[in-house]
């Protein structure tokens, strides 16, 4: 059966190389009589991946996380405590309400 895996190699630059490897066994007459190795760099493509998904949980403008990162944390921390004796507190704090009071005066602020 062939079989997939990832793995990280150094290149000598120092720079780090992601790989996604697949090993197909070559079979005649039922007997596995040698491989093939299927290589391919996959370092450009999970920096995309990595990029797009912090892109998604976090704001364009300050960095900070975001509204869907926030439901993912509450998600995460109420799975862990399920059944559990322990209490979760949230705090939401609206810091658009100055910037809205200030808009209304000087809308070019915000």
């Amino acid at each position: 059966m062939p079989k997939s895996y990832e793995t990280v190699l150094l290149h000598p630059s120092g720079r780090r190389v992601e790989l996604s490897v697949m090993n197909v066994p070559v079979e005649i007459q039922g007997q596995v009589v040698g491989n093939h190795l299927i290589i391919k760099d996959i370092t450009e493509e999970n920096r995309v991946k990595k990029k797009i998904k912090h892109q998604a949980y976090h704001d364009e403008l300050t960095g900070l996380p975001n509204r869907r990162k926030f439901y993912d944390e509450l998600n995460q921390a109420i799975e862990q405590h399920e059944g559990e004796a322990s209490a979760i507190a949230v705090m939401v704090l609206d810091v658009d309400l100055r910037c809205s009071l200030i808009t209304e005066r000087m809308p070019w602020i915000c």
